[in-house]
């Protein structure tokens, strides 16, 4: 087991957290809530079951595996604390990114971008590459501390609002929003094995939601 990031996309307060933990329960996976934030969740799980989430959630953006945290921000700690992480698992080549989500600190992104992927060329070996890296390591900071690690996967989250009822090939003023039916289905902790009803299917806009066996979470993604 270990512990993954679960990115929330941010637009509802409480929606991601009841969809993840709906996800966990309809799939029958172990995984331990360790903490949650306002944007986040960290579980302690393995790599399947957070693969397997990413296939079904739509709203959360994507996760990493958590290689270091920390509860305020100092620029030499975290740079140590990166330093001295194994980073055997990164691939041929690499980028860092550094994003701040919902925090107050200060951060200047391009440059603990440079450090950490000059630390991660040092130590690995590997080279830079912005465009189509085999490895991502993002350096998230949030309200309440901040946590680096690699990324995992993307959820279907851009593969739901695809399906948006203006890109349907039939459309109805009261059509729900494709991201908020996907959410209902998911809330409903439905599985493969099991039957979905929906007795006001309208233009099947449920029934049609993405498939979890469909899908892939290898893309990197774009932000």
């Amino acid at each position: 087991m270990s512990l993954y990031l679960f990115l929330f996309s941010g637009e509802h307060d409480m929606a991601p957290f009841s969809e993840l933990n709906s996800i966990i329960r309809a799939e029958g996976l172990k995984a331990k809530i360790l903490r949650r934030g306002k944007r986040y969740v960290l579980l302690d799980c393995n790599k399947d079951a957070v693969k397997r989430i990413l296939k079904r959630a739509c709203l959360t953006r994507y996760a990493i595996d958590v290689k270091g945290s920390g509860s305020s921000y100092d620029e030499k700690t975290l740079i140590k604390e990166f330093g001295d992480v194994n980073w055997n698992s990164v691939g041929k080549s690499f980028c860092v990114r550094v994003s701040s989500i919902g925090s107050k600190v200060k951060v200047d992104s391009l440059k603990l971008q440079r450090d950490l992927g000059a630390i991660l060329k040092r130590v690995t070996g590997k080279k830079v590459d912005l465009e189509r890296p085999d490895t991502v390591i993002y350096c998230l900071f949030f309200d309440d501390g901040y946590f680096f690690g690699e990324f995992v996967g993307e959820s279907i989250r851009k593969d739901v609002l695809l399906r948006r009822p203006s890109r349907r090939p039939m459309f109805h003023p009261s059509s729900m929003d494709s991201i908020c039916a996907h959410l209902m289905v998911n809330l409903s902790e439905v599985s493969e094995s099991r039957v979905f009803m929906d007795p006001f299917c309208g233009i099947c806009l449920l029934y049609t939601s993405p498939s979890p066996r469909d899908l892939s979470t290898s893309r990197m993604p774009s932000s």
